[in-house]
């Protein structure tokens, strides 16, 4: 992927923290038992079912706040895409101290660090999948005790679409994570063969 494509591309990168919140207020309130008036057939759930799928939203809150708080990784691709952009342009100009200076702060900054990027990745990309096991088992302790209309009425509620934007996002950062990569290394190696 070209500079600018790629920069282009990280600019119109969607938040997540929009759709965790989208998420939270279309599907976990409603489920919670003092807030789900408006779908009274979640009233009508047994009581067990009700404090296990309680507890059960607890540990979905959790892994969302865990999502949310991977959402630095965003910041880190902005900022990635500046420094990129500042580094061919250091090329172009044969301004070494500044490609230098760049190619240093990216690798050993203590935000910007190339490595802790990528982990940081690895872990969004794991509590995500998280995210959606814990979706899934919510839905299949509530499946057998909802009827059919019920269930439909609850499945049609764009809480799936939520968590959906939420798995791609978390797959076109790791796209765009390791473009800009590439691109990073590219530069750096083009620029230690001039010297």
């Amino acid at each position: 992927m070209e500079l600018r494509e790629l920069r282009h591309e990280i600019e119109k990168m969607e938040n997540l923290s929009t759709h965790l919140t989208n998420l939270q207020s279309q599907w976990i309130k409603p489920i919670r038992a003092n807030s789900n008036k408006h779908l009274p057939f979640l009233q009508d759930l047994p009581t067990n079912v009700k404090v296990q799928c309680n507890q059960m939203l607890g540990q979905f809150q959790l892994t969302m706040d865990g999502v949310e708080s991977y959402g630095m990784v965003a910041h880190k691709l902005r900022h990635y895409s500046k420094y990129l952009v500042q580094l061919a342009l250091a090329d172009l100009r044969q301004d070494r101290k500044k490609v230098s200076f760049v190619t240093n702060h990216v690798l050993n900054d203590e935000f910007l660090s190339m490595q802790q990027a990528i982990d940081d990745m690895k872990q969004l990309h794991s509590v995500v999948g998280e995210l959606r096991v814990q979706y899934d088992a919510i839905h299949a302790l509530l499946q057998p005790h909802l009827k059919l209309e019920h269930s439909v009425t609850f499945g049609e509620l764009p809480h799936k679409k939520h968590l959906q934007h939420v798995e791609a996002a978390a797959v076109k950062y790791k796209t765009l994570m390791k473009h800009v990569g590439t691109n990073f290394i590219m530069m750096a190696a083009k620029n230690r063969i001039k010297k």
